[in-house]
């Protein structure tokens, strides 16, 4: 008897240094769309999340008061259909530029979902979408969805920024 909880103690052991030290799978989204708008415009937009469920096709639904270390509970829907919950910590809100959140369990899975809004003219934006994913995890996720999903979100941040909706 104590020798298997010794090999069971071994191998978890093993396991674990090798989960650890073993190069982790790493993912990387990036979308980008212009927008005719000042960087305010937008960020009063992003950050106005009791508004996500009337134009957001991707956040569907959004909680938090965006304070650098509070969590940010999220509602998402995959284009394919598929609606999960996950509860990110806000990272970074550096307004009308950047705004981070992630989370999850180093070296399982973990997100980092980055808005940046960046000045191109006068009188126009370049919004980007960026998410990182590192863990063994990222092996099993079809990566296809959540892509699609940041692309139509970013087109109706670009129709409502813009007023182009058919509301």
């Amino acid at each position: 008897m104590i020798s298997k909880i010794l090999l069971l103690i071994f191998t978890s052991m093993i396991g674990l240094t090798l989960l650890y030290y073993t190069p982790h799978h790493s993912v990387t989204i990036n979308t980008e769309i212009k927008i005719v708008a000042t960087p305010n415009q937008v960020w009063d937009v992003i950050t106005d999340l009791q508004s996500y469920p009337q134009w957001n096709p991707y956040h569907i639904e959004a909680t938090s008061s965006l304070i650098k270390g509070d969590e940010i509970f999220l509602s998402l829907q995959w284009p394919n259909g598929l609606n999960f919950r996950v509860s990110p910590v806000v990272i970074t809100n550096n307004p009308a530029q950047e705004l981070t959140w992630g989370g999850g369990i180093k070296p399982i899975f973990h997100g980092k979902h980055e808005f940046l809004i960046e000045q191109e003219t006068h009188s126009s934006i370049n919004f980007i979408q960026r998410a990182t994913f590192t863990g063994i995890l990222t092996y099993l996720i079809p990566f296809r969805y959540p892509e699609e999903g940041y692309r139509n979100m970013n087109k109706a941040l670009k129709d409502r920024v813009e007023g182009n909706t058919d509301e």
